[in-house]
C-alpha cells in the first residue's frame, strides 16, 4: 500500500508529467490517502463539478 501526501496528489491531480508517469509506474499498488489528504484536496475545489471530478477520481482510494 501507497500513502500519498497532498503535494503529490495536487502534481498528479494537476497532470504534471513527473507525477502522473510515477502513479501510473505504480500499476496494481493500491494508493491510500490520510483522511486530512482528502479534506485539503476537498478545500482546493472550486466548484462543485470539481469536486465530484475529485471524488470520481479517487473512488478507488482507502481513506485511512
Amino acid at each position: 500500500m501507497i500513502i500519498c501526501d497532498t503535494d503529490v496528489m495536487i502534481d498528479m491531480l494537476r497532470g504534471h508529467a513527473s507525477s502522473v508517469a510515477w502513479f501510473r509506474s505504480l500499476g496494481n499498488q493500491l494508493v491510500a490517502l490520510p483522511s486530512l489528504v482528502m479534506m485539503e484536496l476537498l478545500q482546493g475545489c472550486k466548484s462543485k463539478t470539481e469536486q465530484q471530478r475529485l471524488h470520481k477520481l479517487l473512488k478507488d482510494c482507502p481513506i485511512l
